[in-house]
């Protein structure tokens, strides 16, 4: 009797064959649909409460997986209709099918990477998205190898009965998973929400969507930031609700992007949590100087008033020394002395002025993003 050679196995099942064999997975699909930009900006808002969702994530296609170790290769097989199944050889093989649940258990580079682990197999695999829908990009284990799609990379999709993620999303009468379209939101399910790619619109220029101008219209409207800030905070007080306004008001005199004013008074004040900070009317979170204590009022009368216009001029002085109202700013001599004025046009470009920690850039952007996404939700 000859002694057959054991393949490893590479997760929890492994599949060998001898010829070639064809796999027919054709699971039902009803009630799945494609993950797109507006159900990713759902999930961001509920993020404290994603596993708490009633929510099923799947392959639109099932695929033929194969690892090559010692080549440090991967080969992704997709085939409409099912799975084609190669000889055995060195590599590990197995199937990744269309009809095994996954679990969400990331979101990042703000809302274009998804990863979800499929715990029928212990691997997680990695989704980016493509146009308005996430491809599968690689298996999150072996992103170190070199991978070959043949066909077109399965899609992510997802299923469930969550009001408060499907119950924004119509889903249509009919829908073929196998079939893939340049634009999906619009020709398989009308999403009422309206647009979701945001970042192309208000004062983003289109050729980067990461670029937030300090100069410009915003494009978060203020219901919007009302409810966003309601949801964090759990209620709005009247001075709350004024502090907003006088943002808005304040932003439009000097011509500055109210997004980010509001994003990092957000940031500073916890959501206007924090009493003693919120207190002292320094919404933007300015250093004290010589002869300034840090709080506000400093040269008005009018305390929130004060603090809200000194934090957008602040602002604006990075990107433009032309302020449209008398300057209140009491650390305008700092930006003038460092040679900061006029020099920068995106908040990206300033964030090292203000801290050393990569984390508050980052933070500042995704609550921009969340006031934009609340925004388009209201619409």
């Amino acid at each position: 009797m000859k002694n057959t050679a054991l393949i490893p196995v590479l997760f929890i099942c492994f599949i060998t064959y001898q010829g070639f064999a064809q796999q027919q997975l054709s699971p039902s699909t009803a009630g799945r649909i494609p993950v797109n930009s507006d159900i990713v900006n759902l999930l961001l808002l509920y993020e404290k409460d994603r596993d708490d969702l009633d929510l099923k994530y799947y392959l639109s296609k099932p695929f033929n997986l194969e690892i090559d170790r010692q080549k440090k290769f991967i080969i992704i097989t997709v085939v409409n209709g099912g799975v084609e199944i190669n000889p055995p050889g060195t590599a590990e093989k197995m199937v990744i099918s269309n009809d095994i649940e996954g679990k969400l258990i990331e979101i990042s580079d703000r809302g274009r990477e998804l990863l979800v682990y499929f715990k029928e197999y212990n691997i997680t695999l990695r989704f980016k998205k493509a146009q308005d829908h996430f491809d599968l990009y690689s298996v999150v284990l072996f992103e170190a190898y070199s991978v070959q799609f043949t066909g077109e990379p399965p899609q992510l999709y997802v299923s469930g009965k969550d009001n408060r993620i499907m119950g924004q999303i119509t889903l249509p009468n009919r829908f073929d998973p196998n079939q893939r379209t340049v634009n999906s939101d619009t020709e398989n399910y009308p999403i009422p929400t309206g647009s979701a790619d945001y970042y192309n619109g208000g004062n983003l220029p289109s050729g980067d969507s990461r670029a937030y101008l300090i100069e410009g219209n915003g494009y978060a409207a203020q219901r919007g930031v009302l409810e966003y800030i309601k949801f964090k905070k759990g209620s709005l007080s009247n001075s709350d609700i004024e502090l907003i306004e006088k943002y808005f008001d304040e932003a439009k005199r000097e011509g500055v992007n109210h997004d980010i004013a509001i994003a990092q008074m957000l940031y500073w004040t916890d959501f206007m949590r924090n009493r003693e900070r919120m207190a002292a009317c320094n919404y933007g979170g300015l250093s004290r100087i010589d002869g300034w204590n840090g709080s506000f009022p400093y040269q008005m009368r009018d305390g929130m008033t004060e603090g809200v216009r000194a934090h957008i001029q602040h602002l604006k002085l990075y990107s433009n020394g032309k302020l449209n109202q008398q300057n209140v700013n009491p650390r305008y001599s700092v930006l003038r002395d460092n040679g900061y004025i006029g020099k920068f046009s995106t908040v990206q470009d300033i964030f090292k002025f203000w801290s050393q920690s990569g984390s508050y850039g980052n933070s500042i952007l995704e609550i921009i993003d969340n006031l934009r996404r609340y925004t388009d939700m209201q619409r």
